[in-house]
């Protein structure tokens, strides 16, 4: 068994419920996943970076790459599984779980790069800066999970003396409005109108009910017309890890649908 100080894991399941196969979907010529390794061995911050997959398209893409690659259980729930996986044939003192969809720098001069200045690009520094504490910032502003509820609630018409929007209008927010390839992030995607219709557990999104966000540090909000729930999740660390918001979804569509 190798023993290392600090090793990065990055969890590419292939199958994911929200973008089909996404861990290899070409970014400026090369592989999701690929980018995501070489920015983690790029840091200098770990003495080894693997990727833990359940898939043999991934490993044989990792393979043709250069890439380390462990096979994990398809069974796992989440990718701190996988990290788990991982630690049973390497030995490390420290396991870094990083995630395999979250490139951390776009490319240079291409439309998210343009889309995303370096002065606003959603780093601890960034997050923790006063001014940006202090300041209202829709796109990153700074809430409670209680709030952000509540005020999808509000849109839903379940806060009494509240009506923010008519019942026409709550099913036009919902329902489709785009559906194609996006422009800044290269894949394809469907928007309402301003919301995703996107959904992270294991249920699959139902457009025209189902309508919200989902944060770049493993936050999300939403509320489904149908079952009239209303979800938030907020976190005061970027992390890019979903498995929190993952894991209240699928208990919210067990109990409510």
């Amino acid at each position: 068994m190798s023993t290392f100080h600090i090793a990065g894991v990055i969890p590419a399941r292939l199958n994911s419920t929200r973008l089909n196969r996404k861990v290899l979907r070409l970014i400026a010529g090369r592989p999701m996943v690929e980018w995501v390794w070489l920015a983690a061995t790029g840091s200098g911050l770990m003495d080894f970076v693997v990727v833990a997959t359940d898939s043999e398209d991934v490993a044989g893409v990792c393979r043709g790459r250069g890439i380390p690659a462990v096979f994990t259980p398809a069974s796992c729930p989440s990718g701190s599984d996988r990290v788990r996986e991982v630690a049973r044939v390497i030995d490390a003192e420290i396991y870094v779980n990083i995630q395999g969809d979250e490139p951390p720098r776009p490319v240079s001069g291409s439309p998210l790069d343009r889309a995303v200045p370096p002065g606003v690009q959603p780093t601890a520094a960034f997050a923790n800066r006063h001014d940006v504490l202090a300041a209202d910032i829709p796109s990153q502003g700074t809430m409670t999970a209680r709030a952000v509820a509540r005020m999808y609630a509000a849109l839903l018409g379940h806060i009494e003396g509240v009506e923010l929007i008519s019942a026409r209008r709550l099913k036009s927010i919902a329902a489709p409005a785009f559906s194609g390839t996006d422009q800044v992030m290269g894949f394809p995607t469907t928007w309402a109108l301003g919301y995703s219709p996107a959904r992270l557990g294991t249920a699959q999104p139902r457009p025209g009910s189902t309508f919200g966000m989902v944060g770049s540090n493993g936050t999300a909000a939403y509320a489904d017309i149908d079952s009239g729930i209303a979800v938030a999740v907020m976190r005061n660390r970027i992390v890019g890890d979903f498995s929190v918001v993952t894991a209240i979804d699928d208990i919210v569509a067990a109990h409510y649908g």
